[in-house]
């Protein structure tokens, strides 16, 4: 009994390191996608993209999945999202921050 306890914690570990794993390679994947369509684009704005989403529009909202939305919706919602986000909850959002989430969502939809 105690050795099929220990197989199936190691089958658990084992199953979220190879998640951790996959995620990391999907972000790169959406990095590269984010370059080519925003030329300039780096490393840095996507993480504080990504930062910036997880922490900030989720005081007001749960995460959205991102690929429950297309590009021009995104484009009309998160920008209307960081006004409300700053008038209501006091978020001090600056233009800069917006466009960092904006791209990163759009990256994630790719």
């Amino acid at each position: 009994m105690k050795y099929i306890f220990i197989v199936i914690v190691g089958f658990l570990i084992t199953g979220c390191f190879a998640n951790k794993a996959r995620t990391d390679s999907i972000s790169l994947v959406n990095l590269d996608n984010a370059k080519a369509k925003f030329p300039g684009y780096n490393a840095e704005q996507y993480n504080a993209g990504k930062v910036l989403y997880e922490t900030k529009c989720n005081t007001c909202h749960g995460l959205k999945d991102p690929l429950k939305f297309n590009e021009e919706r995104l484009t009309k919602t998160v920008p209307n999202m960081v006004k409300k986000a700053n008038t209501k909850k006091d978020a001090k959002l600056s233009a800069e921050d917006g466009d960092f989430i904006l791209k990163y969502l759009i990256t994630q939809i790719l």
